[in-house]
């Protein structure tokens, strides 16, 4: 929840600069005045207050009452003072109290403060602070009096318990007298900071930058009123920064286990929100980035991310407040010098186990020492973390290695840092809101980070040495890097990326890894060495076209084995590098093919790489473009293999299989890696295992799917011929026609389509029935001829021809209600040949094989005379509740001889055939191209 904050209290002890808890009456009196202003911003009584006094101005010598606080007792009370100008600025006048005056306050104290505030800060800006927060943090507000100007009023703050008071903003005096009473408080009706005279000398620099912090408040609330604490305190401590008196760095480094987004007021809260504002101002563009975060409407960690994204930063709060808490351990400031960060445990001998808590939005350190070994550490936990390893060497030479991004376990190898860095930190950022608890272990690696792996030469063929070095662990991988890809082509972020990938998270499921995903889908990969992990490889595969790849080799033996589960993947898949999709999809496609080698090493290529393609689709990676081979060319056959069109082809029948035939989950695929039989007859028995009846076979399942490309529609036939995630069929993936006709008849059309390949011939402009004969090669063939029927462009049935042992088939569509205009005809052939197939069509509109239809309710059409020669009256009447009618002539062929619009309901047309043969003829009535009736009538010359 947002906390209005509208008071600011800054307090010192008489000995030092230390935190103060504040008296609970005080606190209390603090939350009342957020409470009343709170309720008169929300009624929108705020805004209705106008400047009610006439614009004036003061000069030196002109005196004034004001009221403010007495802390000598808790709560503070209300005291009226005469006070009057001693010195006026361009943007504020100097108030001292009269009772102060050449006592705790003299001339001299004013020469000394005013050129601070009005020409020149202690960093030598070369403006005063007054300036400087305005050019920062923006105007100073100007609710009630017409006056611009700010009034700083010195007058005795008084101690309380032992402790002084520097200054301070009162938001009561943002209110009317009349509204500050109501609450039991005072209002100047003016924009006035407070300031000490009595018991602190106010001449001290360290009070001139109190000034400027508290200044900061008022400017802040005119700005964003609702301002969290935290964000409000630490632009103040920033604007002391600026000023060239900052806070000195105490106590938040010996404990940065504490909360940056809560505020409780302690000397810690001050020096950790100063310097994370001063880490976003080195890092982010300096003072600008903070004026964009004060003028931010949005608040706390969104007000800040918002203002960073605006400002061309594309980070999270998240990111920078890990970079922050880095930066932190390493004492990687410009403008700071800070001690070393205490952390919170030491550990100097491994094995090290132990279980922490960390607050939300904090970090824990956790020193490591001893680094003549490579070391593994493993980070457990329910909760979301960014963990960093921190490389630090005295001399400024440090090194960051990225651990967990967002995420709640891993695991990182540490390669032996002893003479390389004075030591390592583990940072540990809570990213949530929530104090989390979190255990990890470290231990000495159990194996030499530095292998040498055989690889694969693309270019000139053969085997090749790559000496490589263990880069990052996680619970089922061991990522290494080529020596001469590392920090080159791949560094700590890429290997991260690709650890995180594989074990954590995915574009499919951010909860889960692509090890999880693919096991569940496929199956549990073999352990020939006994690691129970699976390895990969980065390195310059050297060959623009290969993105990674596996090879069976490893887990079966030979001279070049590596002897391991190994997936190899390429320096910078598709030039696009580590965090990307290309190199994310090659590790699920590569990890589905080893999968698959440790169940059946004999798998026919379509169905192992179909699988991996849909790996792919399983772990969200998948590009749509990536079918376009396809559709552009549907007579490809699945069961052969030739790369190009064979990848998306194959992995679009697997999510068809996927989908449309699991019984339980993942069982359809599970039982197809599994099988022993490959291709097509694997297909088969994987269905049967599944629970399938017989009578569906890998043929079946290919025919539908056949149609469930072209069309793609979930809403026809319950979604049978559907994907749930697929573009394919629709817009510009739709399946390219190998024919198209409007004419008719058709004549004898000869074709040829590939074994388990596809035509898809369209007939549209249909009146009536559509008539079609099929005619095939009675060689090592089995056809397979169905029809998509369109109304528009909604499919609205599949009719299927009937094949006879020749080869051969006939078919008429009837039409007789106009339920379609036009249809596919989806040609395939499953015999068991690879090779190409030879078949011919023919097709022509009939009408139907009935004299008359039976009309709809009260509709009348006849014609006089009928037989005729050459010319015959239609009378027709059709009920009003029927529009836009039609009157067609058709020959028995099916050939639209005539097409009149009719112009009503009721009336006659007189049709004359002198320019058409002897024979019957037909005449049709439709409604919105609805057939209503159709009749006979006979023409005889």
């Amino acid at each position: 929840m947002k906390k209005l904050v509208l008071f600011s209290l800054l307090s010192t002890m008489i000995l030092g600069l230390l935190g103060l808890n504040h008296p609970v009456e005080l606190r209390e009196m603090l939350k009342e005045g957020d409470r009343v202003m709170n309720e008169l911003i929300e009624s929108g009584e705020l805004s209705k207050i106008e400047n009610s006094k006439n614009s004036r101005t003061y000069s030196v010598g002109d005196t004034e009452s004001f009221w403010k606080w007495n802390f000598t007792a808790m709560p503070p009370s209300n005291q009226l003072l005469a006070s009057t100008c001693r010195a006026v600025g361009e943007h504020f006048y100097m108030f001292v109290a009269d009772e102060e005056w050449n006592d705790t306050m003299n001339q001299a104290d004013i020469d000394t403060i005013f050129p601070y505030l009005d020409t020149n800060t202690m960093s030598d800006l070369g403006i005063g602070a007054v300036q400087m927060d305005i050019d920062v943090f923006g105007p100073i507000p100007d609710v009630h009096d017409n006056d611009p100007k700010l009034i700083i009023f010195y007058s005795e703050l008084q101690s309380y318990n032992g402790s002084a008071f520097d200054g301070y903003f009162n938001i009561y005096n943002q209110m009317t007298e009349a509204q500050a009473q109501a609450a039991d408080q005072e209002s100047n009706e003016c924009e006035m900071i407070y300031m000490t005279c009595n018991p602190l000398d106010p001449a001290e620099p360290i009070r001139i930058s109190v000034l400027s912090h508290e200044l900061q408040h008022l400017i802040h609330w005119g700005m964003d009123a609702n301002e969290a604490t935290w964000v409000d305190e630490g632009c103040a401590e920033f604007a002391m920064h600026m000023f060239g008196m900052p806070d000195p760095i105490t106590g938040f480094p010996t404990n940065s286990n504490n909360d940056l987004t809560s505020w409780d007021q302690t000397w810690s809260d001050y020096v950790q929100t100063y310097l994370f504002f001063a880490f976003i101002a080195e890092n982010y563009g300096g003072s600008d980035i903070i004026s964009a975060i004060v003028a931010e409407t949005q608040n706390e960690n969104a007000g800040i991310e918002a203002a960073l994204n605006d400002n061309g930063y594309d980070v999270s709060f998240a990111d920078v407040f890990t970079e922050w808490t880095n930066a932190n351990f390493l004492k990687d400031y410009e403008t700071l010098d800070l001690p070393s960060f205490t952390p919170a445990i030491i550990h100097t001998q491994y094995p090290a186990t132990r279980t922490s808590t960390v607050e939300g939005w904090a970090a824990k350190y956790i020193r490591l020492t001893n680094g003549a070994n490579d070391i593994e550490i493993h980070f457990e936990s329910e909760g979301t973390f960014n963990v960093n390893v921190l490389k630090y060497n005295i001399d400024g030479n440090h090194e960051i290695q990225t651990f967990i991004t967002e995420a709640g376990s891993g695991s990182v190898l540490v390669p032996a840092f002893e003479g390389d860095f004075s030591y390592i930190g583990l940072n540990v950022s809570n990213i949530t809101s929530e104090e989390t608890e979190f255990s990890y272990n470290v231990r000495v690696a159990a194996d030499p980070a530095e292998k040498d792996f055989w690889t694969y030469n693309f270019n000139g063929g053969g085997s090749t040495l790559v000496t490589a070095t263990k880069r990052a662990i996680g619970p089922n991988c061991n990522i290494y890097v080529a020596d001469l890809a590392w920090n080159n082509t791949v560094d700590a972020e890429g290997v991260n990326f690709v650890r995180r990938a594989f074990e954590d998270s995915t574009a499919s499921d951010y909860n889960k890894g692509i090890y999880e995903l693919d096991t569940a889908m496929f199956g549990t990969p073999s352990d020939i060495d006994g690691n129970l992990k699976v390895n990969i490889l980065i390195y310059n595969i050297d060959d623009s076209g290969i993105n990674g790849y596996f090879s069976p080799s490893d887990i079966m033996g030979g001279s070049y084995s590596n002897d391991m589960e190994l997936l190899y993947i390429d320096d910078s898949p598709h030039d696009a590098g580590m965090n990307s999709s290309y190199c994310y999809s090659t590790l699920a496609h590569e990890f589905q093919h080893l999968i698959h080698h440790t169940y059946d090493e004999n798998e026919t290529t379509w169905v192992n790489e179909g699988l991996s393609g849909f790996a792919q689709w399983v772990n969200g990676w998948i590009s749509p473009y990536w079918m376009m081979p396809f559709v552009q060319n549907p007579d490809n056959s699945l069961t052969s293999w030739n790369a190009g069109a064979d990848y998306p082809q194959s992995y679009l029948f697997m999510q068809y299989l996927y989908e449309h035939y699991s019984i339980g989950e993942n069982d359809i695929i599970l039982n197809l890696v599994a099988e022993e039989a490959n291709s097509a007859d694997g297909v088969t028995n994987a269905l049967l295992t599944t629970g399938w009846d017989m009578n569906i076979t890998a043929k079946t399942v290919y025919t539908d799917w056949l149609i469930a490309n072209y069309i793609n529609d979930q809403e026809f036939m319950d979604g049978k011929y559907s994907y749930s995630d697929n573009p394919v069929g629709t817009g510009q993936f739709a399946m390219a026609n190998s024919g198209t006709h409007s004419a008719y008849p058709v004549g004898t059309v000869s074709e040829t389509v590939n074994h388990w390949g596809v035509d898809y011939v369209k007939f549209s402009n249909i009146d009536l029935s559509l008539d079609v004969t099929f005619s095939g090669d009675i060689n090592n063939s089995d056809y397979h001829v169905e029809f998509i029927l369109f109304d528009g462009a909604s499919p609205v049935n599949i009719v299927k021809m009937v094949i006879d042992e020749n080869m051969m088939g006939t078919i008429a569509i009837p039409n007789n209600d106009n339920s379609y205009d036009s249809a596919v005809m989806v040609v395939s052939d499953t015999g068991a040949y690879s090779s190409t197939t030879s078949y011919s069509y023919s097709a022509q509109q009939v009408v139907p094989n009935i004299n008359e239809t039976t009309p709809a309710a009260d509709v009348l059409l006849n014609c006089y005379p009928n037989p005729f020669n050459p010319e015959t009256t239609i009378k027709y009447d059709v009920p009003n509740s029927y529009s836009n009618l039609t009157l067609d002539i058709f020959n028995s062929k099916g050939q639209k001889v005539e097409s009149i619009k009719l112009p009503s309901n009721r009336g006659s047309y007189k049709w004359n055939g002198s320019e058409c043969s002897t024979g019957t003829y037909f005449y049709r009535i439709s409604s919105n191209n609805d057939s209503l009736v159709i009749k006979k009538m006979v023409m005889l010359k």
